[in-house]
């Protein structure tokens, strides 16, 4: 059967089972995190004060120095999550889930047959 003559409920399968794995994706991401809405970790922390820092006095580094060292990358991704929603362990959780959310998407389509 050619792929235009398939009945609507087999063009939408790849669509919802996409969908449904995102869902729990997300759902297994923020499950748990209001008890530790108020808390960082060590490296979280370094990494907020680090995206503070590239906010208050903009520059393109690929280094920073501070907590012996890390790329800048993560940092920048996180600017407009800490600008958006503020200096809060909110917004660097957001932008976890973000990403993490679009590295479950990428690894479906990775898997999938083409």
């Amino acid at each position: 059967m050619a792929p235009a003559n398939r009945p609507a409920s087999s063009r939408l399968s790849p669509y919802l089972a996409i969908t449904a794995i995102l869902l729990v994706g997300a759902f297994l991401r923020w499950i748990h995190l209001a008890p530790l809405s108020d808390m960082l970790s060590y490296d979280e922390a370094y990494y907020g004060l680090d995206t503070l820092s590239l906010i208050e006095s903009p520059r393109l580094t690929p280094f920073l120095p501070a907590n012996l060292g890390r790329q800048s990358l993560w940092c920048y991704v996180l600017i407009p999550f800490v600008a958006v929603f503020g200096a809060h362990p909110f917004a660097l959780r957001l932008a976890a889930g973000f990403v993490g959310i679009l590295t479950v998407a990428a690894v479906y389509r990775l898997g999938k047959r083409p």
